[in-house]
């Protein structure tokens, strides 16, 4: 068997074997960049970009109104650009987030710690979210979306850890 390999060209034999390697660290690379642009929190109920443009179908607000009443309380996600932030130290922040076009209200019960963290957004930065979808809406900040929580990426290079802890709040409404 060593005399077949000796009769090889020598670019068969290191040549071939470099390219697969290169081959497979570019499709490692590839992998690893696809990958860390996914969300590392598991994603729970609805998406509301989904269900914003499925209400825009309706032709009737009565149709409408009954189709908010329908998702009233119920979990949903989302990802947006960070507009704005509002509240007061200690008690419920209020993050202006731009989904698509739509403002969204996703206010946040924040202590000292998360409030340092969302002080660090810049504006037009992506977020992604999760909460409850109220059925209401504020004046001048579009939806409203109670026990609001941004889950961490790769991605946005900003990490919230705190998605276990609201989640729990949230399941126990």
């Amino acid at each position: 068997m060593d005399n077949q390999k000796q009769d090889w060209p020598s670019w068969a034999k290191y040549g071939v074997p470099t390219i697969l390697t290169i081959i497979g660290l570019i499709l490692g690379f590839l992998y690893f960049i696809s990958s860390s642009s996914k969300t590392l929190e598991p994603i729970e109920g609805i998406n509301i970009a989904d269900m914003f443009f499925k209400m825009d179908k309706l032709g009737t607000s009565l149709e409408k109104s009954s189709f908010v009443k329908e998702y009233t309380d119920s979990l949903i996600y989302g990802k947006g650009s960070y507009l704005d932030l509002s509240g007061t130290s200690g008690g419920d922040i209020t993050l202006f987030i731009n989904l698509g076009g739509r403002p969204i209200s996703c206010v946040v019960n924040a202590n000292t710690e998360i409030e340092r963290q969302l002080l660090l957004l810049k504006k037009g930065q992506k977020i992604q979210f999760n909460g409850l979808f109220s059925g209401g809406s504020v004046f001048g900040g579009g939806w409203y979306i109670k026990n609001c929580v941004l889950l961490k990426s790769y991605s946005d290079n900003f990490i919230l850890r705190f998605y276990q802890i609201v989640k729990s709040r949230i399941q126990g409404f």
